[in-house]
């Protein structure tokens, strides 16, 4: 339990880095959030889909 809300804080905080960053930069706040979101999951591994959702992982997927 304690895992998947350190998991969801660091992600939320990642969000607004992003967006702050994007800001600063005057770019596109999307870029900046693809970029971070390409950067944390699958270049350094710094969250795993698969292990934070579990068997919800098929219903969020879906209704995105």
């Amino acid at each position: 339990m304690d895992t998947i809300i350190i998991s969801i804080v660091a992600i939320i905080g990642l969000a607004i880095l992003s967006q702050l960053i994007a800001w600063f930069t005057r770019l596109p706040s999307i870029l900046i959030l693809i970029i971070a979101g390409i950067l944390a999951g699958p270049v350094f591994g710094l969250f795993d889909p698969h292990a934070l959702l579990g068997e919800l992982m098929e219903p969020v997927v879906s209704l995105s």
